[in-house]
């Protein structure tokens, strides 16, 4: 991704920030000032057409008010003289009038008045075969000839009189060309009238009419006719002006008004360049000002931008160099003179350089000391460390793990179980490092004359700060003697066991003679001492028992006696053995089997299942308090294992008594394990046997528990049954 750097940023915000309001205002302005002209130069125009259309009508207006008075006067009963009396005062009191003549029905002039100075044909004319008189004579309205006689710029126009007769007069339009040709403007602006069909009718002259249309266009009138401001200025009820093309492509602007007294309309109409000419000038000297101001403004942007962003730049190179642990910048520094807050910044900085400096070296001098303690200790241990990555890569390791892993120089950064001597050390190594702070493993290491016995260890290595995982911190411990240990107990606890079963086993029968009086008669307190004696030594050769078993399921050499059996059956039998004691201390007693339960026999060794039970129950009634309850649940299940799924069975013994320590949940099934604090009994062996047993069927045992909360010892046996329900 393109990033910019700090002086050109600054750079262009400070002329985006400089130029870019000027440049918005000044569109806007112009925008305004332009559409203000424009609408000025409309509304001159507008008034120009609006003059021009009121000085035709009022022109017309005052010619059809004359005549209405001189056809009223010609409708009196008077003599043809008198008629023509009246003819001539008009002729002599309006110089707009050039002729007037008396039409009969079929268009003959009966009798007429003339200005000999503006008359040539001062004869009585025919016009029946006048196309206007034709349609004079079907409308019966006044009507007006659709053509200018130049010179001297004449219309002739019918106006009815009697039902009989009408009134042909010829009416000068001089003076309104002339008014019109005046009321031209600038180079190109032309002011024109056009009749009801929408031929230019003044200004009269072909100068004119070329001003209007351009001869290199190659427009006719009838071109100018279909223009829509000429349609327009005929049609519209209002004034009103529009920009439009005039033939031949030339852009224009121009007005419109119509005259309905004649049934004309008037057009001003102007060159469009010309017209804007003020607009554009005004445009272009508005874009000239404001491109001056937005060079103008980068240039000034441009050097503050470098006056910020240079001492800046200089911070961020001395922050650099420090950060390369190179803590000499003064010399960029010293370059810093601005005389502001950034020169300040500058000598705090250079400040806080020379105190990271001093603390740096000091935190160098003791890095290195406890480096050397740490080395030190780790070097020291008799135990095998080794600290690796998360997939096992070796960063470091001490004398005794090279010693017993054989590790070259160059083992940094290679895969510790590649230095492993056996697969099973392998195998605990790297479940040691993939499963850190998880249950040691047990390996041994068998040599030519020795064996060696190794627990693993590890856990995961934070850093100190960051609290983030840096690696796994393993450890092998030689456990051999802690083993040769236990197996010198083991032996003699085996080798006294034996010695002591037989002495116990004729101890208990001579007691059961002498109290069943084989050796004389016994007297009740005697009886009772007996008694007490049997049940001691019947704990004696049960504890006795207890560790014979422990070592022939440690050794293998207990033989299982599976046949079918209903697993429900056999709680139900331990929890009779049991029930004496459950009554003893009002425990309320359940057993939660399923229907699928009741009916499924597995292979099992009934004796050996309902002692995990009785055992299991037992235990919890010792740390049950009286008016507690125990339960024993069982329920299917299914789980994955390396053979695929198989299906379970899950028993669960359940009380309400202390609970265990979470320190003691996993050892209280290892041999002569009791939990410290609370009451003893026993030898400790009895969850021992329970786990034994358990596995011995393939079966996994465990405990759950909360202080305070109760107990409950879980265990599992698969089962597969065929169609007869059993294994």
């Amino acid at each position: 991704m393109f990033k910019l750097k700090l002086f050109p940023k600054l750079a262009l915000i400070m002329a985006a920030m400089a130029t870019l309001p000027a440049a918005v205002i000044s569109i806007r302005t112009i925008e305004i000032n332009r559409v203000g002209m424009q609408n000025a130069i409309l509304e001159t125009h507008t008034a120009l057409v609006e003059s021009v259309s009121q000085k035709i009508s009022d022109y017309w207006e005052g010619i059809n008010r004359e005549v209405k008075i001189v056809a009223r006067s010609l409708r009196a009963n008077i003599d043809w003289r008198e008629k023509h009396s009246i003819l001539q005062v008009l002729l002599d009191s309006n110089p707009s009038f050039v002729a007037i003549a008396v039409v009969d029905r079929k268009g003959k002039e009966l009798l007429k008045a003339y200005n000999p100075d503006r008359e040539a044909n001062p004869s009585l004319m025919d016009h029946s075969g006048d196309e206007l008189f034709q349609k004079f004579a079907k409308s019966r309205a006044p009507e007006m000839s659709p053509d200018i006689i130049e010179p001297p710029y004449t219309v002739g126009k019918f106006y009815p009189l009697t039902d009989t007769h009408s009134l042909f007069i010829k009416i000068s339009l001089q003076s309104l060309n002339e008014h019109i040709t005046r009321a031209n403007f600038a180079k190109s602006g032309v002011v024109f009238a056009v009749n009801s069909i929408g031929r230019i009718f003044l200004p009269v002259g072909e100068e004119a009419v070329k001003k209007i249309i351009s001869p290199e266009s190659g427009a006719t009138l009838e071109d100018i006719a279909r223009l829509n401001v000429v349609r327009n200025s005929l049609m519209s009820d209002s004034v009103g002006s529009s920009e439009y093309a005039l033939p031949g492509g030339k852009l224009a602007v121009g007005a419109f008004a119509s005259v309905k007294s004649a049934g004309w309309g008037v057009v001003a109409q102007q060159d469009k360049a010309e017209a804007y000419i003020s607009v554009e000038r005004m445009k272009k000297d508005t874009l000239f000002l404001t491109l001056i101001s937005v060079f103008a403004s980068a240039i000034l942007s441009f050097f503050i931008a470098r006056g910020l962003a240079r001492p800046i730049m200089r911070l961020g190179e001395a922050a650099r160099k420090i950060s390369r642990r190179d803590f000499d910048v003064v010399g960029i520094l010293s370059s810093i003179r601005t005389g502001d807050e950034i020169e300040t910044l500058s000598s705090a900085f250079g400040e806080m350089a020379v105190e990271i400096k001093q603390y740096d070296e000091m935190q160098v001098d003791k890095i290195i000391a406890e480096k050397t303690k740490t080395e030190a200790v780790i070097l020291a241990m008799s135990d095998a460390l080794i600290m690796t990555d998360t997939d096992g890569g070796i960063q470091l390791y001490n004398s005794a793990a090279r010693k017993l892993l054989n590790l070259p120089e160059s083992a940094v950064g290679e895969a510790v179980w590649r230095f492993m001597p056996d697969e099973s050390m392998r195998s605990a190594f790297e479940d040691a490092v993939k499963n850190p702070a998880g249950i040691g493993r047990e390996v041994s290491i068998i040599g030519p004359n020795t064996i060696k016995y190794y627990k693993t260890s590890s856990n995961i290595a934070l850093h100190p700060q960051k609290k983030t995982i840096i690696g796994v911190v393993a450890i092998l411990r030689d456990i051999t003697l802690e083993k040769e240990i236990d197996n010198m107990k083991d032996i003699f606890l085996h080798s006294i066991t034996h010695d002591l079963r037989n002495p116990m086993t004729s101890i208990r029968g001579f007691l059961r003679f002498l109290r069943d009086g084989v050796g004389g008669p016994v007297t009740d307190q005697q009886k009772k001492m007996l008694d007490t004696m049997d049940r001691s030594s019947q704990k004696l050769l049960s504890m006795i028992n207890d560790i014979l078993d422990i070592a022939k399921l440690e050794s293998g050499k207990m033989q299982l006696n599976l046949d079918y059996a209903n697993l429900a059956q056999v709680v139900r039998s331990a929890a009779a053995l049991l029930d004496a004691m459950l009554v003893k201390k009002n425990i309320k007693f359940s057993i939660d089997a399923p229907a699928d339960l009741e009916n499924i026999r597995f292979k099992m060794d009934a004796a050996m299942i309902e002692r995990v039970f009785i055992n299991l129950i037992s235990n919890a009634v010792k740390f049950t308090p009286d008016g507690g309850s125990i339960g024993v649940t069982m329920e299917q299940a299914a789980a994955e294992t390396e053979l695929g799924a198989i299906n379970l069975v899950r028993a669960a013994v359940i009380d309400t008594g202390e609970g265990v320590p979470p320190e003691y949940v996993e050892k209280i099934f290892d041999k002569f394990q009791q939990v410290a604090g609370q009451k003893r009994g026993g030898t400790g062996l009895g969850l021992t046997i329970c786990k034994h047993i358990v596995e011995a069927h393939g079966g996994k045992i465990w405990a759950e528990s909360k202080l305070g909360l109760g107990s409950k010892f879980v265990f599992t046996l698969p089962i597969v049954k065929n169609s007869n329900g059993h294994i």
